[in-house]
């Protein structure tokens, strides 16, 4: 089984969500969402745990179509572990 992980700006929470449901049976799959409960370096350390677990990494643009500066940074470290990367428009998602 494939395992995601789906990355872009919290602000976009319900398409990132929405990819995450959509994506077929054979993932295993984790995304990021909004957890004000934990601590900042919390966050940013699960984040990075999450993309050494996946396989492929699936990042959702803002609707300007640029990548927010934690998301870059996120995308640099997966592009460092030689991830496989897939970009995705916001336009290229149907609620």
């Amino acid at each position: 089984m494939k395992k995601a992980y789906i990355i872009g700006s919290l602000t976009q929470s319900s398409l990132i969500k929405k990819v995450a449901m959509d994506l077929p049976i054979k993932y295993s799959v984790r995304y990021v969402y909004s957890q004000p409960d934990k601590d900042f370096q919390d966050l940013v350390k699960e984040c990075y745990d999450n993309i050494e677990w996946a396989d492929i990494i699936y990042v959702i643009k803002k609707k300007d179509g640029t990548i927010g500066n934690g998301v870059t940074y996120e995308l640099e470290y997966a592009k460092r572990l030689k991830k496989q990367i897939v970009l995705i428009d916001t336009k290229d998602i149907h609620l």
